[in-house]
């Protein structure tokens, strides 16, 4: 592949407690009122959204989750998980996706086919 996404997918886990790491991110969801807005975020450092472990992941070349669906993307999908609280997370499901106030729940699309892909595990 020579042109295309990579995109760092990480799970996450509902804990007892707020991800304080993830506050500065938390704390600008209630600017957002509508799709499309632009809200400013201070400087954004990648590590608070990544796992402590990042060593051991697994990575294939798939494609985007949203339509077209296009084949461009190399997948690194981490074995560890990070943790945010209900509330962090009910904060993350009153968002719209767009102007008729739909909820963004359920916006996982279904486990595909490997399509002779190989899948790597590092």
């Amino acid at each position: 592949m020579d042109k295309g996404l990579a995109v760092l997918g990480v799970f996450v886990k509902i804990g007892k407690r707020p991800n304080a790491n993830l506050n500065f991110f938390f704390d600008h969801l209630d600017e957002i009122e509508n799709p499309g807005v632009l809200v400013e975020l201070p400087k954004v450092n990648k590590y608070p959204f990544l796992p402590k472990n990042t060593s051991i992941f697994y990575r294939y070349q798939g494609s985007l989750t949203t339509p077209g669906c296009y084949e461009t993307v190399a997948w690194t999908v981490f074995r560890d998980t990070i943790t945010i609280s209900q509330s962090q997370m009910d904060k993350l499901r009153s968002l719209h996706t767009d102007s008729t106030k739909t909820f963004l729940v359920n916006n996982y699309r279904p486990v595909q086919k490997c399509n002779g892909r190989s899948i790597i595990s590092c």
